[in-house]
C-alpha cells in the first residue's frame, strides 16, 4: 500500500474518531443524574410535582412504607404526562383496586441499586411483581419494556429512581400479543432486501463471499450503508474494490461468529472477527458502537444471523 493510501487510513481513522467522542458529548447533555442521597425514595417522589399521581398510587397501594425501607430498590418512575397516557377509566379502575395497583406498582421495582449503565448490560430484571422486566438497548434508544428512559435518573438514600415515560403493565395483565414473525431470509437475502445496503451488496459479490454468508453460520454483520461507503475517499475506496484481496479482507472484518443482538453486544468489550482482528465495542448513553461506528439500526434477523446496521466503514489497523 503506497504512502498516499496510508496517510488517508489515518484522515479517515482521526475522523472516525473525532465524530465518535463528538457524538458522545452531544448525547451527554441529554442524560442527568440528580444525587438526592440524603432522601427515601419515597420522600423524593413526594417532592418532586412531576411524580404526584405516582405517589397517590404509592399511597393508595400501601407501597409508602416499603419505599422508606432499607432497599436498595430501583423504581422506574413514570411521570404524570405518562399516567395521562393511562385512559381515564382504566386509570380510576387501577386506583380503586388495591391488590391490581400493588401488582402494577411492583412492576415498577427491582430490589438492588441499577443505574442507566448498569442497564445497558443486561437483558431483563426481576420485579418485586415476580416477572421480569426486559431491557431493549437499541441504537440511540434505551427502553424497559415499551417504555423510553429519557435518561434522568435519581440517586436516593435507599436506592436509584430511573425516569420512564409509559406505566409498565405485568405480563398477566397484558393483552396477548401476536406471535413474532421468524426470519425467512438468509444474511444475503436480507441485505439484498435492503436499498441502503446495495455498494455493501455489491462488495460481497464481487470478493466471492455470498457463499460464506448464504451459509449456516451463524453471523453477526455489521453492514455499512451506502451512506457509510460514500464517506470513504474516493481513491481508497477505488484501491480497495480493485483488489479482491484486500476487498476479502475489509469485508470479513464486519463479520464475527455467532448471533449478537444488541443486549449481548452491550456486555462484551471486543470480538475477534474473522479477519482475525479484533473488533473494539463500546457503549455510550445508550449508544451501542464498533470500532468508532454507531449501530444505527440494530437486530435485523436472518435464518442464518444478525445485521447491525452501522454508519462507518471498519478498516482494520494492520490494512
Amino acid at each position: 500500500m503506497n504512502h498516499r493510501t496510508r496517510t488517508a487510513l489515518r484522515s479517515v481513522a482521526a475522523l472516525s474518531l473525532a465524530s465518535a467522542f463528538a457524538f458522545a458529548a452531544a448525547q451527554s447533555s441529554s442524560s442527568m443524574t440528580v444525587n438526592m442521597s440524603s432522601m427515601t425514595i419515597t420522600q423524593i417522589v413526594a417532592s418532586s410535582p412531576q411524580f404526584s399521581t405516582l405517589l397517590a398510587a404509592v399511597k393508595q397501594a400501601g407501597l409508602v412504607s416499603v419505599l422508606n425501607g432499607p432497599g436498595p430498590f430501583t423504581v422506574f418512575a413514570p411521570t404524570n404526562a405518562a399516567f395521562a397516557r393511562v385512559p381515564a377509566a382504566t386509570l380510576a379502575n387501577l386506583m380503586n383496586t388495591k391488590s391490581a395497583l400493588s401488582k402494577v406498582l411492583e412492576y415498577h421495582v427491582v430490589s438492588g441499586r441499577l443505574t442507566i449503565a448498569d442497564l445497558l448490560l443486561l437483558n431483563k430484571v426481576k420485579t418485586l411483581e415476580g416477572a421480569s422486566i426486559t431491557v431493549h438497548a437499541h441504537g440511540t434508544t434505551l427502553k424497559v419494556d415499551q417504555a423510553l428512559v429519557p435518561g434522568q435518573e435519581i440517586r436516593a438514600k435507599n436506592g436509584q429512581i430511573i425516569v420512564v415515560d409509559s406505566v409498565l403493565l405485568p405480563p398477566s395483565m397484558r393483552k396477548p400479543s401476536a406471535p413474532s414473525v421468524m426470519p425467512t431470509q438468509n444474511l444475503v437475502q436480507l441485505l439484498s432486501l435492503q436499498p441502503q445496503f446495495s455498494t455493501l451488496l455489491a462488495a460481497v459479490k464481487q470478493a466471492g463471499l455470498v457463499s460464506v454468508l448464504n451459509g449456516p453460520g451463524p453471523f453477526t454483520v455489521f453492514a455499512p450503508t451506502n451512506a457509510a461507503f460514500a464517506q470513504v475517499p474516493p481513491a481508497l475506496l477505488k484501491e480497495i474494490l480493485a483488489s479482491k484481496t484486500l476487498l476479502t479482507k475489509v469485508l470479513e472484518y464486519h463479520v464475527v461468529k455467532g448471533e449478537l443482538q444488541t443486549p449481548e453486544l452491550a456486555k462484551r468489550f471486543g470480538l475477534t472477527s474473522l479477519e482475525g482482528s479484533l473488533l473494539l465495542l463500546s457503549v455510550s448513553h445508550g449508544h451501542l458502537a464498533v470500532d468508532g461506528a454507531t449501530v444505527t439500526e440494530p437486530n435485523l434477523l436472518a435464518t442464518n444471523g444478525v445485521v447491525q446496521e452501522i454508519n462507518q466503514v471498519l478498516l482494520p489497523s494492520n490494512l
